[in-house]
């Protein structure tokens, strides 16, 4: 799941009435530390991404 573009227009399409601050940089930080890394840049230079703790991603 590499590529993000379709899902986080879609996210930031369903919030930006609500959240009129939200940017698409967000939403791709927070998809990042969802699953572990602690930016998205670390995210695009991993080779394989695995969510080991699915609470404790939750959390983040």
């Amino acid at each position: 799941m590499k590529n993000l573009k379709p899902l986080i227009f879609a996210a930031h399409t369903e919030l930006k009435p609500t959240l009129t601050a939200i940017k698409k940089s967000h939403l791709y930080e927070a998809f990042a530390a969802f699953c572990g890394f602690k930016s998205y840049a670390a995210f695009q230079a991993a080779t394989v991404i695995n969510v080991d703790n699915i609470e404790l991603a939750n959390s983040q």
